[in-house]
C-alpha cells in the first residue's frame, strides 16, 4: 500500500455521504477502508451494503474494522473476494477508536467509509424501525441488498459436527438464543433472559427440546442447527440477522423483544414471528410482525406501512 497523506484521504462519516466519495480514485492509493459499527450482527446486516459498495468502487483492496473475536466469522462473511483484509480493532466495542487511527495514520487509504459509531443514535431516532434498514436507505440504496446480497461459505461439515453436539440424538427441539452469562455491562436496558416456561408458553407444541445456543461454536456455523429447529426462540441478535439467510421456512419463529426493546425489528426482516413483547405468564403480550409484507409494501410504494404489524395476544397458529 501506498501511504498518502492524511490531507488527501477522502472520509464519509454518514452513510448519506457515501456516494460523494464512491470511485474518486488517487494515482498513488486506490484502497477503501469500511469501518462501520463493529457488532457481529452489524457486519451480517450490512454486509450486502459492503458488496454493494465493492462493486461500484473497484478498489485495490478493500480493508475493513473488526473486533478481535469477530474476525473469522467476518472473515467468513467475505472469503469469496480476494482483495479483502480485516484490520484488527481490539477486543472492546468503546475501544476501537484508538488502534484503527494508529492503522489509518500509518497506512492512508485513500477512501474511508465510517458509518454508525457517532452518527448511530441519529439513524436509530430518524423513524421507527430497523436501523440497518435505515443506513441502506440513508445511502441511497436499495433495501432489498440487505437480503439479495447476503451470502457466505457454509462449511457444511462443520455445521454437521456442531449440530451433533448439541443434539446427538437427532431430538425435535426449539433453539433458544439469549444473553446466556454474558450480557454486555454497557447494554444496561436488557431484560433478563429467555425462560424455558416462557418458550413453553408462547410454542405451538408440547415438550420439544430445549436446545441453547452453545458459545463455544462460531455463529457462522450455526446454519444447520437454525434451520432444523422447529422453532426458533431469538433475542435481537447477530443470531438473528444470520437466520435472515437461512432456508427456514419450515421453522417458526419467536423475537423475543423485550430482552434488547430499544431494537425494532420492524422493515428489518424477511421472516415472518411472533414478538414476545411481554415474557412474564401473568401479563404475557405478543404481535405478529410479517417481515416479507412489510418490505413487499415499501418494494410497491416506497415507503414503510405503519399499519402492518398486527397487536394483541396471539397463539403462534401459523403453518
Amino acid at each position: 500500500m501506498n501511504k498518502i497523506d492524511q490531507s488527501e484521504i477522502l472520509v464519509a462519516h454518514q452513510p448519506e455521504q457515501i456516494k460523494n466519495i464512491i470511485g474518486k480514485r488517487h494515482s498513488n492509493n486506490n484502497n477503501l477502508l469500511i469501518y462501520h459499527h463493529l457488532g457481529l450482527g452489524d457486519h451480517i446486516a450490512l454486509s450486502g451494503l459492503v458488496r454493494e459498495i465493492v462493486e461500484e468502487d473497484k478498489p485495490d483492496n478493500i480493508y475493513m474494522a473488526c473486533l478481535t473475536h469477530n474476525i473469522d466469522n467476518v472473515r467468513q462473511i467475505y472469503s469469496n473476494i480476494s482483495n479483502f483484509h480485516l484490520i484488527d480493532a481490539g477486543t472492546h466495542l468503546g475501544a476501537h477508536g484508538i488502534p484503527m487511527r494508529s492503522w489509518i495514520k500509518n497506512n492512508g487509504p485513500h477512501r474511508i467509509i465510517k458509518i454508525g459509531h457517532e452518527d448511530w443514535s441519529r439513524l436509530e431516532g430518524s423513524w421507527d424501525g430497523y436501523v440497518d434498514t435505515k443506513v441502506y436507505l440513508a445511502a441511497g440504496y436499495d433495501i432489498n441488498l440487505r437480503w439479495n446480497n447476503f451470502h457466505y461459505h457454509r462449511d457444511i461439515d462443520a455445521e454437521e459436527e456442531a449440530f451433533k453436539k448439541v443434539n446427538p440424538n437427532d431430538e425435535e427441539y426449539c433453539f433458544v438464543h439469549d444473553p446466556g452469562t454474558n450480557q454486555h455491562i454497557a447494554d444496561g436496558d436488557w431484560r433478563g433472559h429467555i425462560k424455558d416456561e416462557t418458550v413453553h408458553h408462547a410454542s405451538t407444541r408440547d415438550n420439544l427440546k430445549i436446545i441453547r445456543n452453545d458459545i463455544t461454536i462460531p455463529i457462522m456455523n450455526l446454519g444447520l442447527i437454525l434451520e432444523r429447529a422447529s422453532e426458533v426462540h431469538l433475542m435481537e441478535s447477530s443470531i438473528r440477522c444470520l437466520i435472515e439467510g437461512l432456508d427456514t421456512i419450515n421453522v417458526r419463529h419467536f423475537h423475543h423483544r423485550y430482552i434488547r426493546d430499544s431494537y425494532c425489528l420492524d422493515n428489518g426482516t424477511m421472516k415472518c414471528w411472533m414478538v414476545i413483547e411481554e415474557p412474564e405468564i401473568d401479563r404475557f403480550k405478543t404481535s405478529i410482525l410479517n417481515g416479507p409484507a412489510q418490505i413487499e409494501y415499501y418494494n410497491r410504494n416506497g415507503n414503510f406501512s405503519q399499519n402492518l404489524r398486527a397487536t394483541g395476544n396471539y397463539s403462534a397458529s401459523w403453518g
